[in-house]
């Protein structure tokens, strides 16, 4: 997937309100309750960037099981809000990391980067929008 592609992915708007698909969907998984958005929020911005960093040195210290767990966790945290494209993605990279041949070939560097690409974009759609749920008083809707 082109980063042109990604970006409309992330944006995709399908409901009255005229909110990407994935915020109504990050919403749902809260219960509509704006603290717990926030809270889901702060723990991907958290949890995104250092499962990133864990599958960086996994690859260069050839830690598979440490791989295939973080790339695990990152398609977990990617669910709450990706379009199921960009989970696919991270769920093919997942099998693949199972095999060491799979991951010393050079294809699944360039692979990882892409996953990565995507899960950049996520932490800067979800930084803002929690600084706008915070800006707006912390109400939803």
């Amino acid at each position: 997937m082109n980063s042109a592609n990604a970006d409309n992915a992330l944006d995709h708007v399908d409901n009255a309100a005229g909110q990407p698909d994935w915020q109504n969907r990050l919403r749902t998984h809260a219960g509509n309750v704006p603290e717990i958005v926030v809270s889901l929020c702060d723990a991907f911005l958290q949890e995104v960037p250092s499962l990133l960093t864990k599958i960086r040195r996994s690859l260069q210290g050839g830690d598979h099981s440490q791989l295939t767990n973080s790339i695990h966790t990152l398609k977990s945290c990617l669910a709450y809000v990706a379009p199921e494209s960009q989970i696919q993605i991270a769920a093919e990279l997942e099998n693949k990391s199972r095999s060491a041949e799979s991951v010393a070939d050079q294809s699944f560097v360039k692979e990882f980067d892409q996953l990565e690409s995507i899960a950049r974009q996520w932490i800067t759609k979800i930084e803002a929008m929690r600084a706008e749920i915070k800006a707006s008083g912390d109400r939803v809707n």
